[in-house]
């Protein structure tokens, strides 16, 4: 008998999710229920970015391309990285130390 491991990951309710940046310089792939629930983060930062985004864990969060392409800033807790050509963050790395990643 032969399985899909796409058809297993959806029959638990998951699916693979892909996005990245303006540019498509980075990419990335979520394995993250079929239906999120999105946060809209409040702080002044992310409210002119109009940044909304979904907790996932870090083991379920694969960096495709843009390894190189990517400008980080943040503290040693959190890191927020962004596209070096279109400025986008597609994703970031949150302070709640509990090994989820944002993605947004």
């Amino acid at each position: 008998m032969h399985y899909n491991i796409f058809q297993m990951i959806e029959a638990q309710g998951l699916r693979k999710h892909k996005g990245g940046c303006h540019c498509g310089q980075v990419r990335f792939e979520v394995t993250a229920p079929v239906q999120v629930t999105v946060i809209e983060c409040s702080c002044s930062a992310c409210q002119k970015r109009q940044s909304r985004y979904f907790l996932v864990e870090a083991d379920r969060f694969i960096l495709l391309n843009g390894h190189g392409q990517l400008s980080t800033f943040g503290s040693s807790h959190q890191k927020h990285s962004f596209c070096s050509k279109c400025g986008v963050q597609s994703f970031f790395i949150p302070s709640s130390g509990d090994h989820t990643a944002s993605v947004g």
